[in-house]
């Protein structure tokens, strides 16, 4: 089973595969760092939905350990734990596209 940076490298390669085919050439010219748009568009969109999907879990995993164990306060420990996930997976997404530029 691929992890999770190993499917996205392979959609990646599957993507700059596409654009080479579609240019017509069998490698990226000399000099030519430049990605196909949609697949920046799709880097850029997983870092916007990475934090605020982090979030919302975590605040529904407090929610509901709130109503499971009769408390009021979990919620805002879920949102915290969610807020601190989603910062360090934005973190390593943006480190690994960094690797990948270099």
């Amino acid at each position: 089973m691929l992890t999770v940076p190993q499917r996205r490298a392979s959609l990646y390669s599957m993507a700059d595969e596409r654009d080479q085919r579609s240019t017509g050439r069998s490698e990226p010219a000399q000099g030519d760092d430049k990605q196909s748009p949609w697949v920046q568009i799709a880097r850029y969109s997983e870092i916007g939905f990475t934090i605020p999907a982090a979030v919302l879990l975590g605040f529904f995993v407090g929610k509901a350990l709130d109503y499971w164990l009769h408390t009021h306060w979990l919620y805002l420990a879920g949102v915290v734990f969610g807020a601190i996930a989603g910062f360090v997976s934005m973190i390593r997404m943006a480190l690994s596209s960094d690797d990948a530029k270099r």
